[in-house]
């Protein structure tokens, strides 16, 4: 049977799922960008999925719980990461014509993505 949600001041109450599923969404981002930040400094085999969780003062199960492994992990980074360099190329691309600005942060990860394809 659905639960129902409570009237508060005449408005109904947001479903919590929506709220659990924000947060998670949120979280996800989060250890990404951490990751991405990780792999372009040490790389792949010298990163770790205890360190991108000391990044976020997060304990290092939740991660695994998003992403089972290491590779796993990268290779949703890499997606990740990509299509933040897409958005802002395009952003770029129809104001001014230039392709300067990419942050350093992609350029060190496209340059660890060289390193493990």
């Amino acid at each position: 049977m659905p639960k129902k949600t409570k009237l508060a001041a005449g408005r109904p109450e947001r479903p919590r799922k929506r709220a659990e599923q924000q947060r998670s969404v949120e979280t996800r981002a989060a250890i990404l960008n951490a990751a991405i930040a990780e792999f372009a400094e040490r790389g792949f085999e010298g990163a770790s999925i205890r360190a991108i969780a000391d990044r976020l003062d997060l304990q290092h199960p939740l991660i695994t719980y998003h992403y089972r492994s290491k590779d796993i992990l990268w290779r949703a980074a890499a997606e990740h990461a990509f299509a933040q360099i897409r958005t802002e190329w395009d952003i770029l691309a129809r104001s001014t014509r230039r392709f300067f600005g990419i942050p350093s942060r992609f350029l060190n990860f496209i340059g660890s993505c060289a390193r493990k394809p």
